[in-house]
């Protein structure tokens, strides 16, 4: 195309600068070939990708009878983890020059992000001990951060491996009752609770038992690093009454049972034994040593 005079109108092309990182700014040089007698007015539209301050829309470049201009845009240095972006410049058509063919026609300036990833918190729970006439055994669990979200986790009992104490016999199994929701909740802010378990109190004296809790099924963005914790139940019982209790009627009887079983036995008449390598066997009323 030319101008009223005959010469041929400028044409237009848009370059960009070197990426950014967020904060920087972001260049583009505009172009006119060949170079505008007068300054020549430039309609650019802005088109920013992610969020780094960079208003879109419709710009005016002034491009001077040097046949060159620089727009220069300004990022915003946010604090929020976000995925890298762009700002693209592409010309648009105006009076007194023409718009070069893509890809000339448009640039871009890569945005890169410069916040780190947010720390997910993570769900602990500590080992815990007590003796089994407290009655209670209490678990600390513990929140690797502050949050701003309530957060709940679930738990559940578990007989330790190999058993140790019993279910329901030594402690309360949370299986126990179907429809509980055994869990903990921590306030926005809050980085520390407890729960326990009910323990049962015995007459027996006995070396300390263990059982374990499981932490799961956390709510919002959480995670668990150590979600396993022993419990261990320590014995409050004095040794007479509980040897005693336990283990005299037990031990007494499983003699008396012994002996009265060998005393019903069937009975053969005779004698029967081994006498120098030599066996032999003999009834009521055989001569002694001729054997049966």
């Amino acid at each position: 195309m030319r101008d009223d005079d005959g010469a041929p109108l400028p044409e237009v092309t848009v370059s960009a600068g070197s990426a950014v990182t967020e904060g920087g700014n972001a260049v583009f040089t505009l172009t006119a070939s060949p170079a505008p007698a007068s300054p020549l007015a430039v309609s650019v539209t802005m088109v920013a990708a992610g969020e780094y301050g960079v208003t879109a829309g419709k710009r005016t470049v002034s491009i001077p009878t040097t046949g060159s201009a620089t727009l220069t845009l300004a990022t915003a240095d946010d604090s929020a983890d976000e995925p890298d972006g762009s700002v693209t410049a592409t010309l648009a058509a105006g009076e007194g020059y023409t718009v070069a063919a893509a890809p000339d026609d448009a640039a871009s300036v890569a945005v890169r992000d410069n916040d780190a990833a947010p720390t997910v918190p993570t769900l602990s729970v500590d080992d815990a001990t007590a003796h089994e006439n407290e009655g209670l055994i209490w678990f600390t669990v513990r929140l690797s951060a502050k949050s701003e979200q309530w957060i709940t986790v679930r738990y559940r009992t578990r007989e330790s491996t190999p058993v140790s104490a019993q279910q329901n016999r030594d402690y309360l199994d949370t299986g126990w009752f179907k429809h509980h929701r055994w869990e903990v909740t921590f306030r926005p802010g809050q980085t520390k609770q407890r729960f326990y378990v009910w323990l049962f109190n015995d007459n027996h004296n006995e070396a300390p038992e263990t059982f374990e809790v499981v932490l799961h099924s956390p709510s919002g963005e959480v995670g668990i690093a150590d979600g396993v914790a022993v419990g261990t139940i320590v014995n409050s019982d004095p040794m007479p009454a509980a040897w005693l209790s336990r283990f005299g009627r037990t031990v007494a009887q499983q003699a008396l049972d012994g002996i009265a079983g060998r005393l019903a036995a069937a009975r053969t008449p005779g004698a029967s034994g081994t006498l120098a390598g030599q066996a032999f066997a003999f009834a009521p009323g055989s001569p002694a040593g001729t054997g049966a």
